[in-house]
């Protein structure tokens, strides 16, 4: 990123990456909680990768001088502690939950409309839903 060559390819690829980053993390959140889990799980995992490459006992890259400031920080507790709570949090998405029977906000069923489609008669119809209409001839 330093010489600034990206171009107009690289600017396309990081916009096309981020905004399908968001509809991944839109289309989880919208199934609730458990969507919740998976995103927290994968914004977990994602720290976890970096905790481990950061841990002591692993090498920079040769001529990294930024992956030299960084190795080493990370103590194996806190890179095993992060996994850990990955799983706790994959494990808890995936587990089956039981659901909450639905409850209804009315008292009493709605009747079916005398127009649908198991009318005995169509001019069941024409009269309306309360009776014969003002214009119509009751017979």
């Amino acid at each position: 990123m330093r010489s600034g060559d990206v171009g107009p390819m690289g600017v396309v690829a990081l916009v096309v990456a981020l905004l399908v980053q968001a509809a991944s993390v839109a289309h989880l959140l919208a199934h609730g909680w458990r969507g919740a889990l998976v995103v927290a799980a994968l914004v977990l995992a994602s720290r976890a990768t970096c905790a481990r490459m950061c841990t002591t006992g692993t090498t920079a890259a040769p001529g990294s001088s930024l992956g030299r400031v960084f190795v080493g920080t990370v103590t194996p507790a806190a890179s095993w502690l992060l996994l850990v709570a990955v799983a706790v949090v994959v494990v808890l998405a995936a587990l089956p939950w039981p659901r909450r029977p639905a409850t209804s906000s009315r008292s009493s069923p709605v009747p079916p409309s005398p127009c649908s489609w198991r009318a005995s008669s169509p001019s069941s119809c024409a009269s309306g839903p309360h009776g014969p209409s003002a214009g119509s001839a009751a017979t």
